[in-house]
């Protein structure tokens, strides 16, 4: 048995860390419910996400899970009421032509 060719394996090359850019959208400690006392319908709970641009998100569920009032707060046609939603940094106070 013989040997013909060995290469030696390099070590990989260390790359700077770049931290992620900032969120283009932002959700955080979001809640919403309609109704009070016995007929209170919790629709989102302590919801946090992060949308940097150029990523996408898809939102999916059965009928009533909140995918209507997620949408509404987003786009600033309904208040969350705990936590706050962002736009580039700046909060989401009603509707714009921006989003």
């Amino acid at each position: 048995m013989s040997i013909i060719d060995v290469t030696r394996a390099q070590p990989a090359e260390l790359q700077p860390f770049e931290p992620p850019p900032e969120p283009l959208l932002s959700m955080r400690g979001v809640s919403k419910a309609f109704g009070s006392g016995a007929t209170r319908n919790e629709v989102l709970t302590n919801i946090n996400l992060n949308i940097r641009e150029g990523e996408f998100l898809a939102v999916v569920g059965f009928s009533g899970s909140g995918k209507t009032t997620f949408t509404k707060l987003l786009a600033g046609l309904e208040s969350p009421d705990s936590g706050q939603i962002t736009m580039d940094g700046q909060p989401i106070n009603g509707p714009s032509s921006e989003r």
